[in-house]
């Protein structure tokens, strides 16, 4: 499974292979997630990529969904929330 997901500049400059990030699965509406990053990989630009958007990618990240922002901050334990493994997620900003 391939994801994107919306970060803030401050989250995706920080973000690299083995960190964490906190953002936004856009859908029908924005799913909050904390993603535990695998591997940074080298992304291939798309033509229909936004020129004014920065992006990164990264292969074998763990997704913590949740549906309130809060759920995230004040999870002492992760695993409480839904996830899914061995994802590829693209970041965006």
């Amino acid at each position: 499974m391939a994801i994107q997901v919306k970060v803030l500049k401050v989250d995706f400059e920080a973000a690299c292979s083995d960190g964490y990030v906190y953002g936004k699965l856009i859908r029908k509406t924005a799913i909050p997630v904390y993603i535990e990053l695998g591997k940074q990989m080298i992304r291939i630009p798309h033509p229909a990529d936004n020129t004014s958007t920065h992006y990164k990618l990264f292969s074998g990240c763990t997704v913590y969904f949740a549906k309130e922002e809060e759920e995230i901050d004040n999870a002492d334990d992760l695993d409480s929330l839904p996830c899914e493994s061995n994802i590829m997620v693209t970041l965006f900003c």
